[in-house]
């Protein structure tokens, strides 16, 4: 069985404006439009954060971004959940991103790119974890 309506997304381009480290962006609820707000199948219905975390790491560097990354999906989690904003660029992770519940990690798709720095397969937690 296949859910019947299709959902139009309608984003928009915010200009960039100087935030705040620890304060998220909202973004009017009238900015997004859905013409289906849920799955006629499961009800489940999609995120309603507005609240939005801009990264400050500064993209196509050689400075390891991970601090930086996991700092936002952090406040975002504390603050109940929201959208951590990735800008297009290469990003250094030389450790490991733990994600928080309700937190959407959110790139500008394949513009978008988390590499694994030159200290990613010597970093280790408890019991030698985190390596892939």
């Amino acid at each position: 069985m296949v859910a019947s309506g299709a959902a139009m997304l309608m984003l928009t381009t915010l200009a960039p404006s100087a935030t705040s480290a620890t304060t998220p962006t909202t973004v009017s609820p009238a900015a997004l439009t859905a013409l289906s707000t849920g799955c006629d199948l499961s009800g489940a219905t999609g995120s309603s954060a507005t609240n939005q975390y801009p990264v400050t790491a500064i993209p196509n560097d050689a400075i390891d971004d991970t601090a930086s990354i996991q700092g936002r999906i952090n406040a975002a989690g504390s603050a109940g959940g929201g959208i951590v904003k990735l800008p297009a660029g290469t990003f250094i992770i030389n450790g490991k991103l733990r994600m928080a519940s309700n937190v959407k990690l959110e790139g500008v798709g394949p513009a978008t790119i988390l590499k694994a720095g030159p200290s990613f397969m010597t970093n280790t937690g408890p019991a030698g974890g985190y390596r892939l």
